[in-house]
């Protein structure tokens, strides 16, 4: 029997979970025995009445001097292969194991024993206990062997869960394999549970996995297993990944699978088929939208999977993120056209044209939707549009704090779907009304439906032009202009004895005038 000692002080201050424990003691079997012969090669067995827990690599062996330094490993000379190569795993496990977490821990191999022990040594006069292995020699060993004792049977869930994080095709948690190369795989996820043991990237939740050379590294939101091999090891806590890093890896490996494993990734991506970068503070964040472009470019590849995918997705429409007044003006116009018009269609972003899908506004101007066929008002339209500011000048004067009131067009083109419309800009001053609603833009015009302007149809026309000055607020999607709207409107009908008043006014003026 001999006594080595480690040169490791029992103080040494580093922490390790006993997840993260057992996930070193089965990386130095997964290390030797590799992912192909895992599942063949690699056994254990749990005693729970006493306690013990016995991992085995049936063919595997290696000397003990492997496991004496800091920096040495059987894995030195193919260190981007598997999960890890510090070298250093066995012996802080170990340390963290007796100290920590009151477990023993013996390791055999070929012709020798060792126990984890701790010695006294003496170090500038005092006295600490040091890292050591007591070593014997026995019959010669086929394979290895590790025992570790005082596991209870939480600490057995614990080691399964180091178990599942390791890349193996028959792994409990992947389901049916998609795409696999020396690069990496993408699996679909099984319906076995993610433990809380396991590393969860808290914004993805527990849905699908992310490995990083051949281990569990993180969590996505999708329903798949996506492992990259090819991944530079050097993280020596493979902590979890941030949901950036996440992010990144995907798309990492997205541009290698095959065209019919991206369509499939693709179909389970679709609430993101519409994102584009954010903008934060001058930054852009970039999400899924590369993701999302890069499975585009892997589907393009191949006619027949862009056939596949048109044939269940026809009802698509591309559009550009907007930039401008002008072109959010545009977009508002094809959005409503489209929603009346085309309702079957989904919004997706740019990168779809390239596998063949065509962008919403040339749909919209190629069918006569878009408000391009304007003229300014006659007498008797101008007239009209008396009637209505004087209604707004008398009941909501202090609601509009209308500077000047916006110029009128009216939309000739009986193709479009709108009622009407409001040209916009943004403003900069601090400007609220009485409600403390802050006023955000400014009209230029105001636009109103030809059709709109006859005997009965005061109301319509009203409520339209009402509407489009509350775009003041904002948009048509935004609470203030919701919230904006429905004040303006219970201001103007609880004075509804103006209202009759003004209504024959309407009625009379388009009697009285000639409308061809």
């Amino acid at each position: 029997m001999d006594i080595k000692k480690l040169n490791i002080v029992m103080s040494y201050p580093v922490y390790w979970s006993k997840y993260q424990v057992m996930r070193d003691f089965v990386q130095n079997f997964y290390d030797a025995i590799g992912f192909i012969k895992w599942s063949d090669e690699f056994k254990y067995t749990f005693d729970k009445s006493n306690k013990i827990l016995i991992m085995e690599a049936k063919q595997e062996n290696f000397s003990y001097e492997w496991l004496l330094h800091i920096g040495a490993s059987t894995k030195t000379e193919n260190s981007d292969k598997y999960a890890g190569y510090f070298g250093e795993g066995f012996k802080i496990a170990a340390l963290c194991a007796i100290r920590d977490h009151n477990w023993s821990v013996i390791m055999e191999s070929r012709d020798w024993k060792l126990e984890v022990i701790t010695v006294p040594d003496i170090i500038d006069g005092k006295t600490v206990e040091s890292l050591s292995y007591k070593i014997w020699k026995t019959p010669n060993l086929k394979g290895s062997l590790l025992t570790i004792t005082n596991v209870d049977e939480s600490d057995y869930v614990i080691f399964l869960s180091a178990l599942d994080s390791f890349y193996f095709p028959q792994n409990r948690l992947f389901g049916k394999k998609l795409w696999e190369s020396d690069f990496g795989a993408v699996y679909t996820r099984s319906t076995h549970p993610i433990n809380d043991h396991i590393p969860v990237t808290y914004k993805f939740g527990k849905k699908g996995l992310v490995l990083c050379g051949y281990q569990i590294r993180g969590t996505n939101p999708f329903p798949f297993v996506f492992c990259l091999h090819k991944y530079n090891n050097m993280d020596r806590e493979r902590n979890t990944l941030y949901d950036f890093e996440v992010i990144d890896v995907i798309l990492r490996l997205v541009t290698e699978v095959s065209p019919e494993t991206a369509m499939i990734i693709l179909e389970k991506m679709k609430v993101n088929w519409c994102s584009y970068p954010a903008r934060k503070k001058n930054i852009s964040v970039d999400g899924w939208s590369p993701v999302i472009n890069a499975l585009i470019r892997r589907i393009r590849t191949s006619d027949s999977v862009v056939n596949k995918f048109h044939n269940s997705y026809p009802y698509l429409l591309c559009v550009d993120r907007v930039d401008s007044i002008s072109m959010r003006n545009r977009r508002h116009q094809a959005l409503v056209w489209a929603k009346t018009e085309m309702p079957e269609y989904k919004m997706v972003k740019n990168s779809f044209s390239l596998i063949g899908y065509r962008f919403l506004e040339d749909v919209c101007d190629e069918r006569g939707g878009f408000v391009d066929e304007i003229r300014r008002p006659d007498d008797i339209e101008n007239n009209a549009f008396d009637i209505m500011n004087s209604i707004v000048d008398t009941v909501c004067k202090d609601f509009f704090m209308l500077d000047s009131i916006p110029e009128p067009l009216i939309i000739t083109n009986e193709k479009v779907i709108c009622q009407g419309m409001a040209n916009v800009i943004k403003i900069k001053e601090n400007k609220v009304n009485k409600i403390g609603q802050k006023i955000r833009y400014r009209h230029n015009n105001i636009y109103l439906l030809e059709k709109e302007f006859q005997s009965g149809k005061f109301y319509e026309a009203l409520t339209t032009y009402l509407h489009e000055l509350c775009h003041m607020f904002g948009g048509d999607s935004s609470a203030s202009f919701s919230h904006s709207l429905t004040v303006v409107m219970e201001i103007v009908m609880k004075n509804h004895i103006l209202l009759d008043i003004k209504k024959k006014e309407w009625d009379d003026l388009f009697n009285v005038g000639v409308r061809q």
